[in-house]
């Protein structure tokens, strides 16, 4: 597309993606909102603690990097996960200001049953596509995550240039 054509917002790619993990996330989430009454951020929360080695346990700090949320986003799903027993929050034993995070027996039950519906809800999105296609898509996008995290750790000033052309 040349540099004159009319901006389209939906053929812009960094929305298009957006908008497809937004869906995906709001559909799965009405699954899991519904029979396990938590979030979509409280989700998030459960299947990295879930994820986790036994005896390993994250910072709310940790946890927003892993989960690509902002740190208040975390904190506010915490609050409620605490209140529901999904939880619990121990203090650092070297910092006492850094409290560390692990699932309680419930939380681990939620883990337990969501993720085989995470894995056949993904296992049906997929469908539209046959296996080579799955094992581009999953190479590709690999790629593009590659350089998404190297672009975003360069200075902005950095990003401008390229932008630019400079």
């Amino acid at each position: 597309m040349a540099d004159t054509d009319p901006f389209k917002l939906k053929r812009y790619w960094p929305y298009r993606l957006h908008v497809l993990a937004t869906t995906v996330s709001q559909t799965v989430a009405r699954t899991y909102a519904d029979r396990f009454e938590i979030t979509i951020p409280e989700w998030r929360i459960v299947a990295v603690l879930g994820g986790l080695e036994p005896g390993d346990t994250p910072s709310a700090t940790t946890i927003a990097m892993l989960t690509a949320m902002d740190r208040v986003q975390v904190s506010r799903a915490m609050a409620r996960m605490l209140d529901t027993g999904l939880i619990i929050r121990d203090t650092g034993r070297e910092d006492r200001r850094t409290a560390r995070v692990s699932l309680t027996a419930k939380g681990r039950a939620i883990y337990d049953r969501i993720v085989p519906l995470a894995r056949a809800f993904e296992a049906q999105l997929l469908t539209a596509l046959d296996p080579a296609e799955q094992a581009e898509l999953d190479r590709l996008v690999t790629r593009l995550e590659q350089r998404a995290e190297a672009l975003a750790a360069l200075p902005g000033d950095s990003i401008a240039a390229l932008i630019d052309g400079d």
